[in-house]
């Protein structure tokens, strides 16, 4: 039993998903405006693909930026965790990024390392280098389950 939840605990189960399942669909509607999903995969430093998704308006004005919530999912989660911050942060002009970190989720892995490699080892890095380069975003904001704060990027 103690055997158990010490697993439980240094190995917790992997969120294994249907994206077209779980997440929003490629396009939607929310609050009367439509919006839409965009996946794609980056390669972190351990060689690991790391599944990600960017909900952002259908449409958006040419040079406008808007600012951006990477949101981060906590141990067992997975990039779905953040539909519910999405619901609040579309209507209010924020775009919403979220990944499967290395070893949740449909990301390459085996395990979770509990924030090691998540925060520390390049999932997020390599994330915040390509997200920034490409979309030249003014503020991005982490969201972070994992340890239950909220930092702000400049």
């Amino acid at each position: 039993m103690i055997e158990q939840f010490v697993n439980f605990v240094i190995r917790p189960p992997r969120s294994e998903y249907n994206p077209d399942q779980y997440l929003w669909e490629t396009e939607f509607i929310l609050a009367g405006r439509k919006y839409k999903r965009l996946d794609l995969e980056l390669t972190n430093a351990r060689g690991l693909t790391i599944k990600c998704s960017h909900y952002v308006p259908a449409f958006i004005p040419e040079n406008t930026s808007l600012p951006c919530v990477i949101y981060c999912h906590g141990n067992s989660g997975c990039r779905a965790d953040a539909n519910e911050a999405a619901v609040i942060l579309l209507p209010a002009n924020i775009t919403v990024f979220t990944l499967d970190f290395s070893g949740s989720g449909l990301s390459g892995g085996d395990y979770v390392s509990l924030g090691w490699h998540e925060a520390f080892g390049g999932d997020r890095w390599v994330l915040l280098q390509a997200y920034s380069m490409e979309q030249k975003i003014p503020r991005l904001l982490e969201w972070y389950w994992i340890v239950l704060s909220l930092t702000y990027m400049a």
